[in-house]
């Protein structure tokens, strides 16, 4: 079985790289963008089974980038899960955005990977992947 392909936009180095280790410890394949604009670029080469992205981001926001992914045909179905350090509000505008789940940083960080799991495990349970 091929491993699941993980977009993570993290604009912070250190949790960026953190969180790709624990996502590769628990056998994901990731790849990652420092900011949206890269994270559109890495979307548009490789087919993510999930994305991962932080909302608040320097340039351009994650609610943005969220609701470009859900209004797009080619993307639109692939499972987003949104984080941040923020309060509720931005938590709420992500789901409201179309994020598949949120999470908060960085007491979530260290069950990142049940996150992805989970969102997959429903991705797969609606026929999509």
């Amino acid at each position: 079985m091929a491993k699941a392909l993980i977009l993570v936009a993290e604009d912070d180095n250190d949790t960026r790289n953190t969180v790709r280790e624990l996502l590769e410890m628990d056998g994901f394949e990731v790849i990652a963008a420092e900011d949206l604009i890269l994270a559109y670029g890495l979307l548009s080469i490789n087919q993510p089974d999930v994305i991962l992205a932080d909302i608040m981001m320097p340039e351009l926001d994650g609610i943005g980038f969220i609701k470009w992914v859900r209004n797009s045909p080619e993307f639109g179905d692939i499972p987003i899960v949104a984080m941040t350090a923020y309060d509720e509000k931005y938590l709420r505008e992500a789901r409201e955005a179309g994020a598949n789940m949120t999470i908060r940083k960085p007491t979530a960080i260290p069950d990142i990977a049940q996150a992805i799991t989970r969102v997959l495990g429903q991705r797969f349970a609606k026929g999509h992947g």
